[in-house]
This record gives structure tokens, C-alpha cells and sequence, in this order.
């Protein structure tokens, strides 16, 4: 079970609205769920630092525990987050029902610690860690967190999280007038997402929507989630700046020169022992 979750916490309380998705109709959907992501959305914005493309992602997650059973299991949350994608706001609270409303309860101990990917052999992956006090049933765990990304080469496919049901689910990506974009949606054979764009007089919006995804079964010995299942990869394939337009990740050929800008400067000089 592929749950991003937290740790432990006190409280400052106020009362919100109700949510969007009341258990019942979130029951009506996923009868036998105990926790849901009631949604989850992610923007993409990009925007230009120094004449160069960056960009930024903001997330809004909402999950919701249908029952007492697993809600202080799912309570622990965990954030990605490095040197190239650094984390740069995080706002997370409890939602915990009382009558027609909500009393909020703030995550106050967040830690932070680095991270080591077995795949990698020395990287600045960070995880800040948090668990969501008081979950009980029909409660909600909200989390806000924003990462800017300083190299535009680096972004992150957009995946529906797995692990539990999902109720709504949207991707946006929005581009301003001057930075251009492609993208590939990878193994969507059915069509499950919902795609549109609107164009405005600064930027245009491209927008990805999924509606009650089930969960799916995560087997140790199957293949990357990349191999099957579906999502959308977004990448820069130019800019404007004052000399014209500029190539970023147009074609291969963009994509070797940028990688061999890290190593251009090296081993200029014939070196002798390594010859020999």
C-alpha cells in the first residue's frame, strides 16, 4: 500500500465548512473503502527566473477515513522534496467533524531528515515527515505543499496516487505566453482522463481530470508503474527570450547537449596514467 502519511502533533483549533464530498456520497462510490482521497490535485505553473524557464508545483490533498480502522495507520505523511525541487511552503491539518461542521486542528512537529534511494549512491533527496492528529472516522486529513523547481529539464510525471480510492483528481498546467510545452500521456488506452485547454490573453491552461479511480493492486515483482499505468509526462520544448526563440527539450539532440554541458569541462588534458 503506496500511502504518503505523518507524525505526531498539537493543535490549534477552529471550525471550517463542510467538505466538498459528505462520507455518504464518498460511501456511495467506494462501499468497502476505509480511506479515500477525497481529491487530489496538483498545478504545474512555469514562469521564467533570469530568462530561463522554472516552474512550480502546488499540491491540494484531501484524504478521507470512512472508518476508525485505519485512521491513525494512514495518518503519517510523507514529502518528497531535493535540492532541484525544494520545498518552499507546507500547510497540513486535521478536519475533525463536530455537528454541521469542522474543528480544524493544525500539524504543528514537522521533521525533516535526508533520504537514501537505493537506486542512486549519493543524492540530496530530503522527506519531511508529519502525522495528522485526532483522525477518527469521517475525518479529513488536508495537506497544502508547494515545491519550486529550479531546472525545468527535472519535472515529475504526474501519477493518480495509488494505494487508496480516489474520488477527484485533476492535473493543471499552466504556461505563459513565451515558454512552450509538449506532452505525452502514457498507457491512458481507455481514455480516463479528461483533457482541456483554454487559451488566455497571458497564458494557456492545460487541464487533466479523473473521476472514482479504484485502487490497484501493487505487486512487488511487477514491473515500474511507468510500464502500465497511466500518466502524463509535461516537458519544455522552448522559450522566448531577447535573441528569438530558444530550444530546451525540442529533440534528442536538446537532450545531449544538455548533458554533455556537465561534463564538457572535463578531462581537457590527456591524462597520461589513465592512458596507460
Amino acid at each position: 500500500m503506496r500511502f504518503r502519511n505523518l507524525l505526531c502533533c498539537t493543535l490549534a483549533a477552529c471550525s471550517l465548512h463542510v467538505s466538498a464530498q459528505t462520507p455518504e456520497e464518498v460511501k456511495a462510490v467506494f462501499p468497502n473503502a476505509e480511506v479515500v482521497y477525497t481529491n487530489y490535485e496538483k498545478t504545474l505553473t512555469f514562469k521564467k527566473k533570469d530568462g530561463i524557464p522554472v516552474a512550480e508545483s502546488d499540491y491540494e490533498i484531501d484524504m478521507m477515513m470512512l472508518t476508525d480502522n485505519n485512521s491513525k495507520m494512514v495518518s503519517r505523511y510523507r514529502v518528497s522534496h531535493s535540492g532541484y525541487s525544494e520545498l518552499a511552503s507546507l500547510d497540513a491539518y486535521s478536519k475533525i467533524p463536530v455537528k454541521n461542521s469542522f474543528k480544524k486542528i493544525k500539524v504543528e512537529d514537522i521533521k525533516t531528515s535526508s533520504t537514501q534511494q537505493s537506486n542512486i549512491f549519493l543524492g540530496d533527496t530530503k522527506e519531511s515527515v508529519f502525522d495528522f492528529p485526532a483522525l477518527t472516522q469521517n475525518s479529513i486529513a488536508h495537506l497544502n505543499y508547494t515545491l519550486l523547481h529550479k531546472d525545468a529539464h527535472l519535472l515529475t510525471p504526474f501519477f493518480v496516487p495509488n494505494g487508496m480510492p480516489v474520488y477527484k483528481t485533476s492535473y493543471t498546467v499552466v504556461v505563459p505566453n513565451g515558454i512552450y510545452i509538449s506532452y505525452i500521456v502514457k498507457n491512458d488506452f481507455e481514455n480516463v482522463f479528461q483533457f482541456s485547454v483554454e487559451k488566455k490573453q497571458k497564458e494557456t491552461i492545460y487541464k487533466w481530470t479523473r473521476n472514482n479511480v479504484k485502487n490497484v493492486d501493487d505487486y512487488y515483482t511487477a514491473p515500474d508503474d511507468r510500464y502500465y499505468m497511466p500518466h502524463i509526462i509535461v516537458y519544455v520544448t522552448g522559450y522566448e527570450d531577447k535573441s528569438g526563440k530558444q530550444n530546451f527539450l525540442s529533440s534528442l539532440d536538446d537532450l545531449y547537449k544538455w548533458n554533455f554541458s556537465f561534463t564538457k569541462e572535463i578531462n581537457l588534458q590527456q591524462d597520461p596514467s589513465l592512458k596507460s
